[in-house]
């Protein structure tokens, strides 16, 4: 796949600009969301660059996603304050953050993001369409655009209920670089997705009231590729009110979505 055409633009510059970007957890997640559609895309790079070492610690061998988990503190209304949402308190979400290793490279998941049938992808789900509002796919897939932007058409359904929904995603390619904006030489994805409003069960009853996702994609040199997701969600389930529960509950299910990618990328491409 050829290099984002961002880079080149970077080497004609001359010298790249010194980046800038947290370094905690909890802070990385939120920069990742409210920087998302920002033009720095050197200091995009650098957040990746923080997260991994911050990950580089993780048992990626441990079975249970428990192990391989991070508590994030609440999201603040400047890191949505440019999407569309439901005018909720944000205190109200339960966070949590998993990583796990992806034998896949990191191209594989770029392919896999552009299908616009992503039930092959999803636990739980009887239909997700995924079409294209901005950017293109082919373009996006070798490394000409470096963004894409997409509306999904989703009915996830489970023992407690079903619900129709649909849900804004975007994506984009990044260049890992240092804290002086010199590119690592490996590359990352980052998407986030939200509800722009509430959206309610066919039981009546079960609410998505609020849900807010940060994704990364980092290239590893042996050819797999280190995935991390942030999640604040805000669900009304009649009869769940312990936190814990829903914590653990988002987490498996994380987890879970990391297996069925993993699956799909098998079943679609025979790699």
């Amino acid at each position: 796949m050829h290099r984002p055409v961002f880079v080149l633009f970077a080497l004609l510059a001359g010298c790249a600009p010194t980046p800038e970007a947290p370094s905690g957890m909890s802070e990385l997640a939120a920069f990742f969301f409210r920087e998302h559609p920002a033009d720095d895309l050197p200091s995009l790079g650098l957040g990746g660059a923080n997260l991994e070492r911050l990950l580089a610690e993780v048992n990626y061998e441990a079975e249970a996603s428990a192990d391989r988990a991070f508590t994030l503190s609440d999201l603040d209304n400047p890191d949505v304050a440019d999407v569309r949402r439901p005018q909720e308190p944000l205190e109200d979400c339960i966070e949590v953050a998993v990583t796990a290793r992806s034998p896949h490279a990191i191209d594989l998941h770029a392919a896999l993001f552009v299908q616009t049938d992503q039930v092959p992808a999803q636990t739980a789900t009887e239909r997700y369409d995924r079409s294209f509002v901005d950017g293109d796919p082919d373009c996006f897939l070798t490394g000409g655009c470096s963004r894409l932007a997409t509306s999904n058409d989703i009915r996830r359904a489970n023992l407690l209920y079903t619900v129709d929904y649909v849900m804004p995603k975007q994506i984009a390619w990044l260049d890992l670089v240092d804290a002086d904006g010199e590119p690592l030489g490996r590359r990352a994805l980052t998407a986030r997705s939200w509800l722009d409003q509430s959206w309610t069960a066919q039981n009546g009853q079960t609410r998505l009231v609020q849900s807010y996702t940060v994704e990364v994609w980092l290239e590893q040199d042996d050819g797999t590729t280190i995935r991390f997701e942030g999640n604040w969600t805000d669900i009304a389930i009649p009869g769940v009110t312990d936190e814990q529960t829903i914590r653990n509950t988002t987490r498996m299910g994380i987890d879970d979505g990391f297996d069925k990618n993993d699956e799909a990328i098998d079943e679609l491409f025979g790699s």
